[in-house]
């Protein structure tokens, strides 16, 4: 038997490819205007690879990247000026003011989460399908999606404590994620 046709060799590559996407995510979302489309593109990455089709990874990411690509910018430049505007709110000094900001961000990170896992499996979705099923997924589904911003908290903790773990980690949660946000069973909420 020789090590190629063994399980064990087989699981090392998925573990490799998602080693490799994650690095992959890190490069391309290194310009901030690039997140969401990024993000996308793992989503759709991981999509791919649930439904079969294995290795591509950067064919299958570049694909999910530039889906709706001027939309998806548009989305990064809203998410910048959104969390700039949050911090420099954050720095006043009332309690509630800072609540209030922590939870904004919170519900807007959830509801970029699941705009990126909606376009990586519906690309036929208009802006306003795509906008109504984003927003029902996040009320629908809050503690999932609470889930997912907690595992990025984590994960961006980490990454603060020990900066190159970002490299090996980095395809692992957004597996983690996509198993939490990405259904396939979820066909579309409008339908």
């Amino acid at each position: 038997m020789k090590l190629v046709e063994t399980k064990w060799y087989g699981q090392l590559i998925q573990i490799s490819d998602h080693i490799l996407l994650g690095i992959l995510w890190v490069v391309v979302s290194l310009p901030l205007v690039t997140v969401v489309p990024a993000t996308t593109g793992v989503f759709t990455a991981l999509n791919k690879w649930k439904n079969g089709e294995s290795g591509h990874v950067c064919y299958s990411f570049l694909q999910g990247f530039k889906r709706k690509f001027f939309l998806q910018l548009v989305m990064s430049v809203v998410t910048i000026i959104s969390y700039f505007a949050m911090n420099l709110i954050l720095q006043e000094s009332a309690i509630w003011l800072v609540i209030c900001g922590y939870v904004t961000m919170l519900v807007f990170t959830m509801f970029l989460l699941s705009w990126c896992s909606s376009l990586a499996q519906n690309d036929a979705l208009s802006r306003k399908e795509l906008f109504q099923e984003s927003t029902l997924w996040v009320l629908t589904n809050f503690l999932k999606n609470l889930v997912c911003c907690g595992i990025l908290l984590i994960f961006l903790v980490l990454v603060f404590m020990f900066p190159p773990i970002i490299f090996v980690l980095s395809g692992g949660v957004w597996w983690l994620i996509n198993q939490l946000v990405g259904n396939n069973n979820r066909k579309g909420v409008w339908q």
